[in-house]
């Protein structure tokens, strides 16, 4: 940032998934021992089971409004926007059309 002389912007919407009890480093733990929970996640292609995780339609529109808002700030700009995994697997979805799932 100090090379370009530009100033970063944290757009809160676009932070990563709130996975509730299963935050942090333990979710990929539970990934790679198959947790029940994880199995019946990747069963059911959305994560509501999770104890305390973001509901999937809140999420869904979380995301939309913080590309939405990042958008209309940066009109006719070029912009770099650096996220995480679940938000850019919804921002792909919500650009394809596809809904939430949960």
């Amino acid at each position: 940032v100090e090379a370009t002389g530009l100033t970063p912007h944290v757009e809160p919407d676009l932070a990563e998934l709130s996975m509730g009890e299963f935050e942090g480093p333990q979710f990929r733990t539970y990934v790679r021992e198959r947790h029940p929970l994880i199995v019946e996640m990747e069963k059911a292609r959305h994560w509501r089971m999770i104890p305390g995780a973001e509901d999937p339609a809140a999420f869904a529109e979380r995301v939309v409004r913080g590309i939405t808002r990042t958008a209309e700030r940066h009109r006719g700009q070029r912009v770099a926007t650096f996220v995480h995994g679940f938000v850019i697997a919804q921002a792909l979805a919500h650009a394809a059309g596809i809904t939430h799932g949960g």
